[in-house]
């Protein structure tokens, strides 16, 4: 064992207490803070799919089955009719969500194939213009909320290779509540020897923008 827990630690996660308590906590506190170092994980990573509804312009995250969403990815909307297929697949345009109120809710409105979107505050998408009766369905991919590790049989989403990582950053917290100077100094290298490279196979690419003029 990398820390001196009586016993061994614990066999489930379910009903512990004292000591063994700690350390269940401690795995899922650890797992969270990783997955909240960054929001673009690969692993977070999910596809989105939704059929449009005659006339419904508003589209929340129940409505999208993406109540854990935390992050769009806006570049990767595509919009086609359902009954057609993704043969006619067209990128949506992301807009800012006062233009989008200015422009597609204001007054009456027509119908039509949506060519457009705005998030709200809430995460709810907005179409322009509202969605026909044609029938549509859009397609992307979004990063979703941190997963919890709650029951026996969960698994991280991290790959294999770096798990550990979740043990260090737990057994950091094991040092600092024990005041365990060796095992934090330990648990300080071998975490960010191997978070640096989960960030180099999980991350997406650096990329540089266009010229400013």
């Amino acid at each position: 064992m990398l820390a001196s827990i009586p016993g061994g630690g614990p066999a489930s996660v379910v009903g512990q207490t004292g000591e063994n308590r700690r350390v269940v906590s401690w795995v899922q506190k650890a797992y969270t803070d990783v997955q909240q170092r960054h929001e673009t994980w690969h692993f977070l990573k999910k596809d989105l799919s939704f059929p449009t509804v005659a006339d419904q312009q508003v589209y929340t995250l129940t409505d999208m089955s993406a109540t854990d969403l935390n992050l769009l990815d806006a570049e990767s909307l595509r919009i086609y009719q359902t009954a057609v297929g993704v043969a006619d697949e067209q990128f949506m345009v992301e807009w800012d969500y006062d233009s989008m109120r200015d422009t597609y809710q204001y007054g009456a409105q027509t119908p039509g194939r949506p060519t457009c979107f705005a998030q709200r505050e809430d995460k709810a998408l907005v179409l322009g213009p509202k969605a026909d009766a044609t029938g549509y369905t859009i397609v992307g991919r979004y990063w979703r909320t941190p997963h919890a590790l709650a029951a026996d049989a969960d698994e991280p989403l991290i790959p294999n290779d770096f798990r550990m990582v979740i043990v260090y950053r737990g057994l950091l917290k094991y040092a600092g509540y024990e005041a365990a100077t060796e095992v934090k100094t330990f648990a300080l290298e071998e975490y960010g020897v191997l978070m640096r490279a989960l960030e180099r196979n999980q991350l997406p690419p650096l990329r540089f923008g266009g010229p400013l003029a």
